[in-house]
């Protein structure tokens, strides 16, 4: 579940400490710990809001910037900038240069992708070449066709 405060609550503990959350409790059980016989007798339980820090431990930490997950996996990019050169050799190059890390990750659940204008690159390519393709059998077939005509 992903919950979105405004900036006042999650800046400060006592704040985010405050939050009320729904619990399905008792008064008694929140001022007393719980009994360690079953012959005790409890009031029935209701669900009433609670503050987040009855039932949390809150504190900030260093941590990562920020946690991104993509179909279950998480997820970290690294940002290249390349001048001078073409970005498809680049990174032609630099896979040659990681095969070896590439290979380890292999059945790790671990992968590494290229993307960005790399990809777009590729897939132009990729889409140009068909095309040139099909427009040089539809050029060949219509001189064929005039040839036999002209014959």
């Amino acid at each position: 579940m992903r919950v979105r405060y405004a900036r006042e609550y999650w800046q400060d503990a006592d704040a985010i400490g405050n939050i009320l959350v729904m619990a399905n409790t008792t008064p008694a059980m929140l001022a007393a710990p719980p009994p360690t016989t079953q012959s005790s007798v409890m009031s029935p339980q209701t669900s009433m809001q609670i503050p987040l820090r009855m039932v949390a431990d809150i504190r900030f930490v260093e941590g990562p910037n920020a946690i991104k997950s993509e179909n279950g996996r998480l997820r970290n990019y690294v940002m290249l900038n390349v001048r001078d050169r073409d970005i498809v050799g680049f990174v032609d190059e630099a896979r040659q240069a990681i095969k070896p890390i590439e290979q380890k990750l292999a059945g790790s659940g671990m992968s590494i992708e290229w993307a960005g204008e790399f990809e777009h690159q590729v897939r132009a390519r990729q889409t140009l070449a068909v095309k040139l393709h099909r427009a040089l059998r539809a050029l060949r077939a219509a001189v064929e066709l005039e040839a036999t005509d002209a014959a």
